[in-house]
């Protein structure tokens, strides 16, 4: 008898795993206050802000391995096989990593491309030394993670986020008592020691995981480096774009009539509107792992979207435009009076951008689901050309201010890219 997904059985699996992405979120300010009670914090910080930058590139091969492993990890055999990939994987990641620590490139890609001073390039480079293992521990980390979400266990998968962000602040409180180490140097070894604990913890909570998946029967055919490849590399070309989307936005920020308000606005707004996307972005997992139990899921899988999509922009609206918008920006986010509309105005244009996401990760998981990632990659590669076009037209010809222009590019070439892989659905 064919399984019922209900709307309350979608939650339940789904809501960990929200949880999980909005842990995430909220890790980064909790080391960068640690960072700021220590000497010279500004500097730090910025140093910090670098190195993270680096090491979040520097996971790109293995970021991916959750929903590779979702969709091609059914049986036995398959798991070892994408078990094999995963480590493969996470040592290509560890060692490209040591390269770009340990000889110049380092200082190359941090004043030459980035343009960060020289003083806090050295800053950043002691600091990125403490992020070494950092892709490694994010790859085996998102496989363990994925093997548990395939057999329904996504409380486990919160719980070993829970105890990455309680060894994160705990380590990153430490050093600021003691001050054994620079600020930077500090934040990014607490963020090493949080996901490296993390992925320990996954791979302990997913041993009966394990055991389920391995006394399953797939009726997948046999698993091979090329089915593999084929799934995995237009996923990372779309991270790798993804990636690259905050360097351009900020290139055509600068060159908005108020630029210096743009580059400091529309970070602010991004950040806040980060969370709706992030509880969009989580929701990719469990389509796939309930389209993999039964193909006939989709239609209450589809439901679910469609609430979720419109509880994200209904609290996004709420936000930026009502007075609660404002005085979030101004009490809570401390941003200067000076600051507050054009943030505000960015934020507004924000608004659908959760709820275009989620729309993007349920084609993108049904794509998943299907084996037919390459037009992923082709889509991503499309949304990115049409950003900076949409960028360009309304900051040059049409004039409108940097921070609002960034954030409507950003929804508007996001929805183009929908469309155009929403007809490759039917």
């Amino acid at each position: 008898m064919a399984e019922t997904l209900t709307q309350r059985g979608i939650l339940a699996f789904w809501s960990p795993l929200a949880l999980t992405w909005a842990i995430m979120g909220v890790e980064i300010p909790v080391v960068s206050v640690a960072v700021a009670a220590l000497p010279d914090a500004t500097a730090n910080l910025a140093a910090l802000g670098a190195a993270i930058a680096l090491a979040w590139f520097s996971e790109t091969p293995t970021v991916n391995l959750t929903p590779a492993t979702l969709r091609l990890a059914s049986d036995n055999a398959s798991y070892l096989i994408v078990r094999r990939y995963a480590v493969a994987l996470c040592l290509l990641a560890l060692g490209l990593n040591t390269v770009l620590a340990a000889t110049p490139l380092m200082q190359t890609i941090l004043q030459d491309v980035v343009g960060v001073p020289e003083d806090l390039s050295v800053l950043a480079a002691k600091a990125y030394l403490w992020l070494l293992p950092w892709p490694a521990a994010i790859g085996m980390r998102r496989f363990y993670q994925a093997v548990m979400i395939r057999q329904g266990a996504t409380r486990r998968v919160a719980y070993g986020t829970g105890i990455r962000l309680a060894v994160l602040s705990g380590a990153a409180a430490l050093f600021a008592m003691t001050g054994w180490l620079t600020g930077a140097e500090s934040g990014a070894l607490a963020l090493s020691l949080g996901v490296i604990f993390e992925a320990a913890a996954a791979r302990v909570m997913a041993s009966g995981s394990i055991n389920a998946l391995r006394t399953s029967v797939s009726k997948d055919p046999p698993l091979t480096f090329g089915t593999f490849w084929q799934l995995y590399w237009p996923l990372t070309i779309m991270m790798m774009l993804n990636l690259a989307v905050s360097a351009l936005v900020t290139m055509g920020l600068a060159k908005a009539k108020d630029a210096a308000v743009a580059l400091a606005a529309f970070p602010v707004a991004h950040g806040v509107n980060f969370i709706a996307r992030a509880l969009a972005t989580s929701f990719q997992e469990p389509v796939i792992a309930f389209l993999g139990r039964d193909e006939n899921h989709r239609p209450a899988l589809a439901k679910f979207a469609v609430r979720l999509g419109a509880a994200l922009t209904g609290a996004m609206a709420f936000l930026a435009f009502t007075p609660v918008g404002p005085w979030t920006f101004t009490h809570l986010m401390n941003l200067p009076a000076a600051l507050t509309e054009p943030a505000m105005d960015s934020f507004a244009a924000l608004t659908l951008y959760p709820a275009v996401t989620l729309w993007f990760m349920w084609i993108r998981a049904r794509l998943t689901h299907a084996r037919r990632t390459q037009p992923i990659a082709a889509a991503t590669v499309f949304e990115t050309l049409a950003l900076m076009l949409i960028l360009w037209v309304l900051i040059t010809p049409l004039g409108i201010p940097g921070a609002t222009a960034a954030g409507a590019a950003m929804v508007l070439s996001r929805i183009a890219a929908n469309l155009w892989l929403q007809r490759l659905m039917r």
